[in-house]
């Protein structure tokens, strides 16, 4: 199942970048599948379907309530933007945001909340969610409008939040592959659960998807799955927090 792969993806990335837990929430009809993929993350359905509605939002939020952050997108699949607003509103810690759950969001208003909230785009989500060109300044519109900070993905990657631009090189095209984003989103929600800030976490999740990407193009073919493994041996090594 095609969906079945990204949150996978993003779960054994940010294992691999710290977490300590990670847990899949999906359509109840699919957590079988999701309990066959990998032994060391675990995996919650809900409801009876085979994807989200609005009915599934508390018994979501319930299966959440024991971590720290909650990431929205990777193999979400269609939903309603309604869905997606009122998860923004109603977790009250920090949020990642991507893919299916940045292609719902109709208003970027709906961004706006109290706690950190980090929005990993590339530039044809960022352009559908503002009508603007992808850029550092637009980026910069819209992490100053929803009170976000915005990773704008791309070759090279810009991190920013109003305030600052971090313009990361360390990864090039050898990232342009499906499923690398997935692995992205899962580890910045790892290091907003180590308790970087928004901001540091994303430019700190951008730099070690570059290098990974970057060490193993050196080596062999990179996909998602390889690289989820290369990115803990760079943090192993190095830390996380890119400065």
């Amino acid at each position: 199942h095609g969906i079945t792969g990204a949150a996978m993806l993003s779960a054994r990335a940010a294992l691999a970048a710290g977490a300590g837990a990670a847990t899949v929430i999906c359509p109840g009809t699919l957590q079988p599948i999701y309990a066959s993929m990998d032994p060391g993350v675990m995996s919650r359905g809900v409801g009876a379907g085979s994807s989200f509605t609005a009915a599934d939002i508390d018994g979501i939020l319930d299966e959440a309530a024991r971590y720290d952050v909650l990431a929205i997108g990777p193999g979400l699949g269609p939903v309603e933007s309604a869905f997606v607003e009122t998860l923004l509103a109603r977790w009250d810690g920090p949020i990642v945001l991507d893919a299916d759950g940045l292609n719902a969001l109709e208003d970027p208003e709906a961004l706006r909340r109290d706690a950190e909230t980090v929005v990993t785009p590339h530039g044809g989500e960022f352009s559908r969610l503002t009508g603007t060109a992808p850029s550092p300044t637009a980026a910069g519109v819209l992490a100053r409008d929803g009170g976000v900070v915005v990773l704008l993905k791309g070759n090279p990657t810009f991190v920013v939040d109003g305030d600052e631009t971090w313009v990361i090189t360390s990864g090039g095209s050898e990232l342009a592959t499906i499923g690398t984003g997935d692995v992205l989103t899962g580890m910045t929600a790892a290091f907003l659960a180590g308790g970087l800030p928004g901001l540091v976490a994303a430019r700190s999740a951008a730099y070690h998807h570059g290098a990974a990407g970057r060490r193993l193009a050196n080596v062999e073919t990179v996909t998602a799955t390889r690289l989820a493994g290369e990115i803990a041996r760079g943090i192993a090594t190095s830390g996380p927090e890119y400065t």
